[in-house]
């Protein structure tokens, strides 16, 4: 997850999506031991084959070098890969949930604007570096795909995992009234924030705490 280290050598998150990095940055960063990010959008997008089932995985890869062409891969946790493409830049974030015989919820995610991914560095689960069999990808030499080609590659894709079905960012957003957001007063509004313990047994981490704040 993108992140900064502060002067207490804690990590704490990163606001990513606005930033631009600059060569002087990357001093500061290897200074940290932080690994390497990058971020999608622009026309750079990545297919994320986020599943442990070995069948799954291979059948995924090679219905997207078939449909989409040959990739830039990056290995973390095999035999999960990811598949660089670049692609038009109005290209969209979306997601395929299926299940398979050792995984309840499997994904496979097109990242794009708004999202990132690891690069470079330790991958947490495994403890070892991330690869790219074929060398770092450089930009240039990425395969071009269509917007015909991303539909018609998920379309095939969910025809042939079981229980799956495609899910867009905006199918989460809907209209809310904003004024049925308003506390009563303020006092109705302290109250239960007053009320949560500040105890690390419920809250190991700042993000914890954070995440019942957003709640």
């Amino acid at each position: 997850a993108p992140g900064g280290k502060r002067a207490d050598g804690l990590w704490s998150g990163l606001q990513f999506t606005g930033m631009e990095s600059q060569e002087q940055d990357l001093d500061v960063w290897n200074g940290w031991g932080a690994s390497v990010g990058i971020k999608t959008g622009d026309g750079l997008i990545a297919l994320d084959i986020d599943t442990t089932n070995k069948d799954a995985a291979r059948n995924l890869f090679q219905l997207a070098a078939q449909i989409l062409g040959p990739a830039s891969v990056r290995f973390g946790r095999h035999p999960k890969c990811l598949m660089l493409y670049e692609a038009p830049k109005d290209t969209g974030y979306k997601q395929l949930r299926f299940s398979t015989e050792t995984e309840d919820e499997a994904r496979l995610e097109i990242l794009s604007e708004g999202r990132q991914f690891g690069a470079r560095g330790i991958h947490p689960k495994t403890g070892k570096p991330y690869t790219w069999p074929q060398g770092g990808p450089r930009r240039e030499g990425l395969t071009r795909v269509s917007s015909e080609q991303i539909e018609q590659f998920l379309t095939e894709a969910a025809k042939a995992l079981p229980n799956s079905r495609i899910h867009n960012a905006a199918d989460d957003r809907q209209p809310v009234a904003q004024e049925a957001l308003s506390a009563p007063s303020w006092e109705a509004l302290k109250a239960p924030v007053e009320g949560v313990p500040h105890v690390t047994a419920l809250f190991p981490s700042r993000d914890d705490y954070v995440k019942v704040a957003y709640a």
